[in-house]
């Protein structure tokens, strides 16, 4: 663990008389004679030297000949940071120059303290700070507090005036060599520019990002950030100019807030690249907890549907896929982003709940900016049982932005909700001082697939670990396998989930390629989202990055690299402590031959031996460790062998009447289950009996069954819709670390109250069409359907399962087929429905490549909604035109536009196709496909024309559907 320095209070901070701990001797040491030793220096000085406990780390102040000051920063005795300006300007006076020094004090500070997130847990703080007062010529007054950690040097102003303070500039910069390597990235509201790679002598003037890392000798750097930023003051950023890097205001007209003010600090993290990666100084400079009690705050990871699918927010079957997934994963939460509906949230919470698994709920900052907002709708989206809060578009550094922070996280606090926050400032230690935020986003993140796909990539993976991944928690969204845009493969993706920190780590993929890549849902099943340790093993930013993490006994390791070339990733596994361990290796499955598969390695080591894995370009690995017992064959979760059932699956039933749902728990076939307890839970206001049978087992055989059974009754007022009664199976599987025994099952009877005659009635539209109904008496059903026009009607009969009918109507050769059809059960026959079966292989589709359009409810590319920049939408001025052309075989096909959705046009626009061409009224035909009529190719292609009206809003898609 490396130590680091403590926070102050603001107030201590201020004047800072006080000695926590007895300094050491001759701490800082003057070039003038210096005080007693443990005083501080000499007030006669004009040059001064603070020195970290280690005695590695420095800072050096001058006064200059114009009473100027300049602050610079050494290593091992070589200068890292040139002398630059430090110095501040107020609304009071001027403390850039004519300055004199009045007064100073030392003090060591020491502290231990724990977060719930972050590198490590426990945290060691020991730094020497000095203090030193100058009063300007017009008796002003300012102190400059400057703290030596053996991690780097931070220092700040404090401003002692009675009343409102208002800064109006500040001097303060940061002078890294010319010849000095940067990462840097330029200045955004969100924090997710691409950084780039540049001697500093080249980087061009203009704004940058917190933080730059810059490299100034062989095996020196320094990370250049802020701490300790809140609402009473902005979040700074970075001018380049003058040969340095100047800290800027946000706010034009300043930043004011009630005095004595102290700024937050300017903190330069210095060493090698491990000390930069694994220092915790800026969550040492941060105020302590507000939050006392914190044993509700609860990491872990999340399943978050709208990368893969940026519809399903508005589903709630999609979000009950997505508690599924996290059940079957053993992961904590669900996060539901943009688009949920209150109507249906309770239920999805009821769901996950019974399952194990908290739900987040998106929100726009906007929507909670004001008290009376917070006031109204925390409160109800906790009573609903949601535990905790995604807040989105922050978008700005601003100090009003920054109060806002402060407020919604007192809130937030007050209520229990946990916090993330998206399109948001940097973190600047704010996951210590409000423990309750368990991830910023603040980078440039697989969101960018989606959006801008050219901010992203390998190198910039690479990065992170060593920027914006140092200073603070990172919500990247890991481990994307299914975009067409990444060039990372399939271990390097992977080994995001190891390589990046965040305290709420969202796997952004569907089920659906997790089950294809079985390797990593292994992988993703057990790795922690808290950390004991950190440690870099091995790494060059935007090349290569390999940290290994510690949590209890067992370490994890992530890799990755960047480059079009393979490579290998080779070092000693002297991080692990004696004995005989269990290594799993997650790597390329084809390092020489490309990007995708994942190769699953086991074996025996010690500390002594070396890890050797090829890597593909682009490539990279994942691997845990954990201690070697007799029978473990994984440190992972292992397979979940034992099964659970619920008897009966489903049931009809009505109001008042009880149920009888029957669970039975098998323990796997060649193991015993553990501290076996199965239960079962009902909808609020359902009566539960005392269960029949045992629910309990301290050992269940291989194979042997408990059986336990309950009765469920609900109210005799109870809506008329379906419910679950959750059976559940708690368990310990033996063979696999203890911090994966833990297991949960599930399986859910259905009961069902239905109306009188028919309900429920779902169907699926593709190239066949599947209906499912509920009749309240009938044992047996069938569909009447017929073709669009025909006179005669054919018959399918319904299967039924106890609960519902079902049945399928089709496929058809034809590639198009309208249908009518109408439900016969019992003596109810349902209105007469249509439906168009399309089959896929018939339907060709051009756009540009982010076309934002449905096909029978299912969405075929992203979101149009609130993006912009000409790929996948424009706002046209009257005259623009657009043309689709798709070379096609013969043949007569349907041709359809599709017309984005845009509440503020009424514009109009036409489409000719051939010799006929369609109006269309935006706000009359937005977010439908417009028929364009039936054609055939000319010279083996067909061609749309648009011709917009002014602000016409075109998505780029056109459709053609074969029909004969």
């Amino acid at each position: 663990m490396r130590p680091a320095a403590a926070p102050l209070t603001a107030l201590a901070a201020l004047l800072a008389l006080v000695l926590l701990v007895p300094a050491a001797p001759a701490p800082a040491v003057p070039a003038a004679p210096a005080g007693p030793a443990g005083t501080g220096p000499s007030p006669a000085a004009d040059r001064w030297t603070a020195t970290a406990p280690g005695g590695r780390v420095g800072a050096t102040l001058e006064r200059l000949d114009d009473g100027a000051l300049r602050l610079s920063v050494s290593h091992d005795g070589h200068t890292v940071l040139r002398p630059a300006p430090v110095g501040i300007t107020t609304a009071h006076g001027d403390f850039t120059r004519g300055l004199t020094l009045v007064g100073t004090d030392s003090r060591r500070v020491a502290e231990r303290y724990d977060t719930v997130v972050g590198k490590r847990l426990r945290h060691r703080a020991d730094a020497v700070e000095h203090t030193f007062r100058f009063e300007n010529a017009a008796g002003g007054r300012m102190a400059l507090v400057v703290r030596a950690d053996d991690d780097g040097i931070a220092y700040r102003y404090v401003l002692p005036h009675e009343g409102p303070v208002t800064v109006t500039a500040e001097a303060s910069a940061f002078a890294p060599p010319p010849d000095a390597t940067a990462w840097l990235a330029p200045y955004g509201v969100t924090y997710a520019q691409r950084p780039f790679e540049a001697a500093v002598a080249d980087v061009p003037d203009g704004a940058y990002a917190y933080p730059p890392l810059f490299r100034t000798a062989p095996g020196t750097y320094a990370l250049v950030t802020e701490a300790d930023a809140d609402g009473r003051y902005g979040g700074t950023r970075l001018t380049r100019r003058d040969g340095a890097f100047a800290v800027t205001l946000p706010d034009a007209g300043g930043e004011t807030a009630p005095g004595p003010l102290a700024t937050p600090w300017r903190v330069a993290v210095v060493g090698d690249l491990a000390g930069v990666v694994e220092s915790d100084l800026v969550q040492d400079l941060a105020p302590p907890s507000r939050v006392a009690d914190t044993s509700w705050i609860a990491p872990g990871a999340a399943a978050w549907s709208w990368w893969s699918d940026s519809a399903s927010p508005h589903s709630l079957a999609a979000q009950k896929e997505y508690v599924d997934l996290a059940v079957r994963q053993g992961w904590e939460y669900v996060l539901v982003d943009e688009g949920w509906d209150a109507a249906w949230v309770p239920e999805l919470v009821a769901y996950a709940r019974a399952r194990g698994v908290g739900v987040w709920l998106w929100s726009r900052w906007s929507d909670l900016e004001t008290q009376e907002q917070r006031d109204a709708k925390l409160p109800l989206w906790k009573s609903w049982g949601i535990s905790g809060v995604k807040l989105d578009f922050m978008d700005s550094d601003s100090q009003e932005r920054l109060a806002w922070y402060d407020a919604v996280l007192a809130d937030t606090a007050r209520l229990r909700l946990l916090v993330n926050f998206h399109g948001a400032t940097l973190p600047r230690g704010i996951e210590r001082t409000w423990p309750h935020v368990l991830t910023v986003e603040a980078v440039a993140g697989a969101e960018l697939y989606k959006i801008d796909p050219k901010r992203i990539g390998p190198d910039v993976n690479a990065t992170y670990p060593f920027t914006r991944n140092a200073v603070g928690t990172m919500d990247y969204t890991p481990v994307t396998f299914s975009t067409a845009d990444r060039r990372t493969s399939d271990a390097h993706e992977l080994a995001l989930a190891v390589l990046y920190e965040s305290g709420v780590q969202h796997f952004a993929d569907s089920p659906e390629s997790y089950t294809r890549h079985p390797e990593a849902a292994d992988l993703l099943a057990s790795v922690p989202a808290v950390w004991d340790e950190t440690r870099l093993i091995d790494g060059e930013p935007g090349e290569r990055a390999f940290l290994a993490r510690r949590s209890g006994a067992a370490w994890y390791l992530g890799g990755i690299t960047a480059g079009n070339r393979a490579q290998t990733a080779d070092f000693r596994l002297g991080m692990l402590p004696p004995g005989r361990h269990l290594l799993e290796v997650f790597r390329d499955a084809d390092p020489d031959g490309g990007r995708d598969g994942i190769a699953v390695e086991r074996r025996t080591v010690t500390r002594g031996d070396r890890l050797t894995v090829p890597l593909a370009a682009d490539g990279g690995f994942a691997a845990r460790v954990c201690p070697a017992e007799p029978g473990r064959t994984t440190c992972g979760r292992g397979p979940t062998d034992a099964r659970l059932t619920a008897d009966p699956g489903g049931v009809l039933a009505a109001p008042g009447r009880s149920v009888e749902v029957t669970t039975g728990f098998t323990a796997p076939p060649d193991a015993p289950a553990r501290n076996v307890v199965v239960d079962a839970v009902v909808p609020d206001g359902w009566r539960l009996s005392a269960p029949e049978g045992p629910t309990r087992a301290p050992t269940l055989p291989p194979g042997r069954t408990l059986t336990a059974t309950w009765r469920a009754t609900p109210p005799s007022d109870a809506a008329l819709r379906s419910y679950e009664v959750v059976t559940r199976a708690r368990y310990d599987a033996v063979d696999v670390p203890r911090e994966h025994a833990r297991r949960l099952l599930v399986d859910p009877a259905e009961v069902v109250l239905p109306p009188p005659g028919l309900s429920h009635v779902e169907s699926d539209a593709g190239h066949a069409l599947t209906l499912s109904w509920i009749h309240a008496t009938a044992t047996s059903s069938y569909v009447e359907w017929r073709r669009e026009g025909d006179a005669e009607w054919s018959r399918t009969d319904a299967d039924f399962d106890g609960v519902r009918h079902h049945a399928t109507v089709g496929p058809f050769e034809e590639g198009l087929v309208d249908l009518e059809y109408r439900i016969v059960a019992g003596d109810d026959v349902s209105p007469v429905h249509t439906a168009r079966l399309v089959d896929p292989a018939a339907v060709t589709v051009v756009d540009d490549g982010a076309a934002g359009h449905t096909e029978n409810g299912r969405w075929l590319g992203s979101s149009v909604t609130g993006w912009d920049g000409g790929r996948t939408r424009y706002t046209g001025t009257a005259g623009d035109t657009a043309v689709w052309r798709a070379e096609l075989p013969d043949g007569l096909y349907e041709v359809a536009a599709y017309v984005p959705a845009h509440e503020n046009s009424t514009a109009a626009a036409s489409y000719a196709v051939g010799e006929r061409t369609t109006g269309v009224d935006q706000r009359a035909a937005g977010g439908t496909w417009v028929a364009l009529g039936r054609h055939r190719p000319d010279a083996g292609a067909l061609a749309v024309r648009l011709t917009a009206g002014a602000g016409f809003t075109r998505a780029d898609a056109v459709r053609f559907i074969r029909v004969d």
